[in-house]
């Protein structure tokens, strides 16, 4: 389970104990209440090893969830959007080893994390990740409910493949923009695991 989670646990069960120790009907539901939000904690905040590929030159899912869109946008870079619905694992994790360059908060709206309007309009948190196969942009993108962004990686640090940098509370998305020409073998409507679903592969002319 992501850390983030244990103070939360730890004050729920302060108050389900305290409700079992008062004794009456209302200390019985504030109990129970309490043992449901740990509960719901434990699950929301889960956080399942994943078998990371080895090979070098693969990119893997940033987030678990389902691809939304695989395109080419205006200037002919390659861009992938993944949608993370209230009952995915929100631990994000890194889609390649690099280090990370620049990270940018941009405020924002708060659309339906799967709509056309959440990519142009929604808040959200840009890392600019120096690869060996070139610059890739991750944009960990908002939802409109409990939006809350959570994004440990700092500038100039060096991840592996698959290693954790942050989260997304709730109903959000996660997209990768590549700058360089990648092998894609993932498509709209394919269901993908952080850290351990191959989204595509770089060739070595890069």
């Amino acid at each position: 389970m992501d850390i983030k989670g244990v103070k939360y646990i730890i004050v729920f069960i302060l108050f389900s104990i305290l409700g079992f120790l008062f004794g009456s009907i209302f200390g019985w539901i504030v109990a129970v209440l309490s043992l449901l939000v740990v509960l719901w904690i434990v699950f929301f905040l889960r956080d399942p090893d994943r078998t990371i590929p080895t090979d070098d030159d693969v990119v893997v899912s940033p987030a678990d969830g389902k691809i939304i869109y695989v395109s080419e946008n205006s200037e002919g870079n390659t861009e992938i959007a993944i949608f993370m619905s209230p009952f995915d694992v929100h631990i994000n994790r890194i889609p390649i080893s690099g280090e990370v360059l620049s990270i940018k908060h941009i405020p924002g709206k708060f659309h339906k994390a799967y709509t056309s309007e959440a990519h142009f309009e929604n808040e959200r948190v840009e890392i600019l990740l120096k690869t060996g196969f070139g610059k890739i942009l991750i944009k960990q993108i908002a939802g409109a409910i409990a939006p809350r962004i959570v994004c440990r990686a700092r500038e100039g640090e060096i991840f592996k493949t698959g290693q954790r940098f942050g989260l997304i509370k709730l109903g959000s998305r996660v997209e990768l923009l590549f700058y360089n020409h990648i092998d894609i073998i993932v498509k709209s409507g394919d269901r993908v695991r952080a850290g351990e679903s191959i989204l595509g592969r770089f060739t070595k002319e890069n």
